[in-house]
This record gives structure tokens, sequence and C-alpha cells, in this order.
């Protein structure tokens, strides 16, 4: 036993370090509901509802909480657009469903995770300055 557990140790550390790697994951492919028209925008938002919380993440000039997505191009379709956003952001394979309300500056569609959250019950004050969305 006492020479096994070296290499066993040896074998752990080897495992663990080519397993890392430094290449990002590949993004997950569009998951948006087939029979919605196309929406062309120059931005687009996910509205995520998790139980009676919404969904917002951190921008990096400010820290501001926001929905997640932003800058897309207007040209393509928004839906893949905004899935790319959300995954990029929050790290969830959203699936982007129907358009809620669109502007000439942005498209804010409802989205769903498909997956159980646990939501902390402790509330949280909102940041000085920021808005209840």
């Amino acid at each position: 036993m006492k020479g096994k557990l070296p290499r066993i140790f040896a074998i752990s550390c080897i495992s663990a370090l080519t397993a890392c790697s430094n290449e990002a994951p590949t993004p997950p492919v569009c998951r948006t509901l087939d029979h919605l028209p196309p929406v062309s925008s120059p931005s687009a938002y996910c509205v995520v509802r998790i139980a009676d919380r919404l969904l917002t993440v951190s921008a990096k000039q400010n820290q501001a909480l926001r929905l997640p997505g932003g800058e897309i191009d207007p040209i393509n379709e928004a839906r893949c657009q905004v899935h790319q956003k959300v995954w990029q952001q929050t790290g969830f394979n959203a699936q982007i469903g129907e358009l809620l309300r669109q502007n000439e500056r942005a498209a804010y569609f409802h989205c769903d995770l498909q997956v159980a959250l646990v939501v902390p019950s402790r509330n949280f004050r909102c940041p000085a300055g920021s808005a209840m969305m």
C-alpha cells in the first residue's frame, strides 16, 4: 500500500493537469422557437424570470445591472445573436422565445432557461442609482 500511494497521487495530478484546457467551450447551438417571424434590431435583450425574480448581469463599465444581451448586427436575425450574448454573459443555454417589445434601438425577448435553479430566499437591495426592472 505504501508504494501505491505516490503512484496514485502522480496519476491523479497528471490526469488533472491534462484535463484542463485554455480553450473556451464551444458555444451551444442557437435555441429559438421555429414558428416565430425573424426580427432585426441594433441590440437585443432577454427577459428571463426565475421564480419571482429577474435575471440580470452586471455591466463592465459601471457595474450597473441590466438584462443579458447587448449590441448585435442589425442585418442578421436577432434571436440567435441574443442567444449567443446570453450564453457568453451568463453561461446559460437559454431558449429565445417570443418578441415582447421592440423599438428603434432594441428588441426584448421572452427567454426560458428550462432548468431548475435554487433562488436565494434573502432579498438583496438594489445598488444606488439603479432602477428595478
